[in-house]
């Protein structure tokens, strides 16, 4: 019997060794709703946007098929709510600061602090705006000499991304290359991803007052970029007419234009925008007695 405490730690240890599965959600119907979950233990926070991108969609209770391996829970609990956080987020923002949007930016980046704190607790964020001359650690060359696209890598740090685009608020560009920020934005973001962090979903917010008037990318590269990584791009334009072919790119990316007439329609449209965003459900669940949830 001198082998049998060994057998007991052996199965002890097999048993603990066991992979611990995680639940999951799905939709009985509507597959083109995309849903982004995050569990905490026996709640589920779940946005539901449809297939324009970071659009909320209205989903049902019976709808949802909360599992875990061959477990399926009941939901006791099922409210909409407006305050989620935003951890499975990273907020990607482009602004043009070109000579045009001089008496404007200070405005939009105020706008933009407000946007930040109304997203909650954990949203990542990046941030690109243009340059005449390279003063940031952080630079990428454009298709014109002495134009720069200055960036900051994603952080979870609010004030980071406040600090940066505030240090913009008196540099103005002749030129406004946008297509190539863009691209380049792209560009960061698959970096991101191919070093580890790919579980967050990416949107790309785009603010200008002009037309692209020096990219060497072409909105053709842009579009198969966007729909290769499904990034959603949001596009407010401020002002202005915009170029045609942003219209051509968001009608074949599933992006969203947000056309603004003055400061008080930019201000609000970025304030719907936040609330799209942390806008949700709520779900408390309950796994059968014995079943996968009290195996956790």
């Amino acid at each position: 019997m001198k082998f049998l405490p060994l057998i007991l730690l052996l199965f002890s240890t097999s048993v603990i060794a066991q992979p611990v599965l995680e639940p999951s959600v799905t939709l009985k119907s509507n597959a083109s709703i995309r849903l982004i979950p995050r569990f905490d233990n026996d709640t589920l926070y779940l946005r539901a946007w449809n297939d324009k991108g970071a659009v909320t969609a209205r989903v049902d209770s019976a709808d949802l098929i909360i599992s875990q391996g061959a477990d399926t829970a009941s939901i006791l609990k099922f409210d909409r709510t407006t305050h989620l956080e935003s951890k499975e987020l990273c907020v990607n923002f482009l602004l043009d600061n070109s000579a045009s949007m001089f008496h404007s930016y200070d405005s939009l980046t105020l706008y933009l602090d407000a946007f930040l704190d109304s997203m909650g607790a954990g949203v990542q964020t990046s941030a690109m705006t243009f340059d005449n001359i390279e003063r940031k650690p952080s630079y990428d060359g454009a298709s014109r000499p002495q134009l720069f696209l200055a960036s900051i890598t994603p952080t979870t740090d609010i004030e980071v991304t406040k600090a940066f685009w505030h240090s913009y608020d008196s540099i103005r560009t002749e030129f406004t290359p946008l297509f190539d920020a863009m691209w380049k934005s792209f560009d960061h973001i698959a970096g991101r991803r191919q070093h580890g962090d790919s579980l967050r979903k990416d949107i790309l917010i785009v603010v200008s007052d002009g037309d692209d008037n020096c990219s060497a990318i072409s909105v053709t590269l842009l579009q198969k970029m966007a729909i290769a990584m499904q990034i959603p791009i949001y596009v407010i334009n401020y002002r202005t007419e915009p170029d045609d072919r942003l219209y051509w790119l968001l009608n074949h990316t599933n992006g969203r234009f947000f056309p603004a007439s003055n400061l008080k329609a930019l201000r609000q449209i970025l304030h719907d925008i936040g609330k799209s965003l942390t806008t949700g459900y709520k779900v408390v669940f309950e796994f059968p007695i014995g079943g996968a949830a009290t195996r956790r």
